[in-house]
């Protein structure tokens, strides 16, 4: 048997680690495997390369982070499904596995659909990978946790960074990515639950203010709560996504400038529109800081249990196409609402394998539900066994009544700038 395997879309710590997974399933099966070179493109030019050698040949993939066989976009693929699919029956492809997002499901969806509609006897299956976690039917994505846990110690640290400044910078704006969905934002959420030392009795971690693209951006209502997060601690970390919408529903910016038909916008520079708005609005000192393509990229973050579940995604979906349970996306649901064990790989009981009809996932986006965005404990229940927040300690500080009574210091400063 002959199976192609491509990566599509924005790379993440884990996606490699899929696409492992599928090679270990394929040699064991003896199935020959094709790597599909820079994802859409590669299969519009029918750039496939045989993959031979054995399992151990490919160990290096687990940990490393970016995409092997090169990934990229191409948002009008419509236009090129029918030659893809040529190119994959003269190349003798019995098979293909797409390791993506909510666009590559879409992707094989549509491939499958004319490969039936030609007669061909192609088996198409979908392994999701993305850190924008938009990928409806599943938990999670592989690569949101790890990429979650980044921006959770990132903020971590922004904030202790932020404390030390206390005089001279009152706010602290952060970007993070998302595209059209808050998930990567909402893990700002945490930064007041981390773990202290035992016996600490510093403060913890003031609340941030969380903006996410589901919910429009209104100027009145977000300045006055970054100005209550001044009124009461004399400083204000504000997250937000780089999808953020306004009240007419036009995401407020994207770098560069006239999109293409097969581009996708490249978003980012909205963290400093916000950071104008507030320095403008309120006065003070403001710095922005955008955590950009390291969200998706800095392996010293990946959690083993993201990356083993990219590897058994990838298995998985192999074992499937091989078994003929095909045109389907492979992923993981949550089993028990209760705790979790790990087994002797490290994947956690919490959650198990399933297989989802590739025609109810395509076209669909997964944005955070009204639930969802009030970011209250039950999402923190929901997040916390993705990103090991408990793992992550914050740092000792002096008690207040070092600065002066009723925290004088920090509001004499904050005042003395507005």
């Amino acid at each position: 048997m002959r199976v192609a395997i491509g990566q599509f879309g924005g790379p993440t710590t884990v996606l490699n680690a899929s696409l492992f997974g599928a090679l270990r399933a394929l040699c064991a099966s003896g199935a020959s495997a094709f790597g599909v070179v820079g994802g859409g493109a590669g299969l519009a030019n029918g750039r496939f390369v045989p993959l031979p050698g054995k399992i151990d040949d490919f160990a290096w993939l687990k940990d490393t982070p970016g995409a092997a066989l090169r990934s990229g976009r191409q948002a009008a693929f419509a236009n090129h499904v029918d030659v893809a699919v040529k190119n994959l029956r003269d190349s003798r492809m019995d098979g293909l596995l797409l390791v993506g997002g909510n666009g590559t499901m879409e992707l094989a969806d549509s491939l499958q659909r004319e490969a039936q509609a030609q007669g061909y006897p192609l088996r198409v299956m979908g392994i999701p990978k993305t850190i924008d976690n938009d990928v409806v039917g599943i938990d999670h994505t592989p690569g949101y946790p790890s990429a979650a846990r980044f921006v959770l110690q990132a903020l971590r640290d922004l904030a202790q960074d932020l404390d030390a400044m206390t005089g001279f910078e009152q706010v602290r704006v952060v970007e993070v990515m998302g595209r059209n969905t808050g998930w990567l934002a909402a893990v700002a959420s945490l930064l007041p639950t981390l773990s202290q030392k035992e016996g600490d009795r510093t403060p913890r971690v003031p609340a941030p203010v969380i903006c996410l693209p589901e919910q429009a951006f209104v100027r009145e209502s977000f300045l006055e709560a970054v100005e209550h997060r001044l009124d009461v601690a004399g400083q204000a970390m504000v997250v937000v996504s780089e999808g953020l919408k306004d009240e007419t529903g036009r995401r407020m910016t994207q770098m560069g400038g006239r999109v293409g038909a097969d581009e996708k916008a490249i978003l980012g520079g909205v963290g400093a529109h916000v950071a104008r708005l507030i320095q403008t609005e309120l006065g003070g000192n403001v710095r922005y800081e955008n955590l950009g393509a390291l969200q998706r990229c800095f392996a010293d973050t990946t959690l083993p249990q993201d990356r083993e579940e990219a590897m058994r995604l990838g298995e998985e979906g192999a074992r499937a196409l091989l078994a003929e349970d095909f045109g389907k996306m492979v992923g993981v649901v949550r089993a028990s609402p209760n705790g979790a064990d790990e087994d002797s790989t490290g994947f956690s009981s919490l959650f198990r394998l399933t297989r989802i009809p590739l025609s109810e996932v395509a076209g669909r986006e997964r944005l955070m539900t009204q639930e969802e965005q009030r970011l209250d404990e039950d999402f923190g229940r929901w997040l916390k066994p993705l990103v090991a927040p408990d793992t992550l300690q914050t740092y000792r500080k002096f008690p207040s009544e070092y600065f002066g009574q009723d925290d004088d210091f920090v509001d004499l400063k904050y005042r003395e700038v507005k």
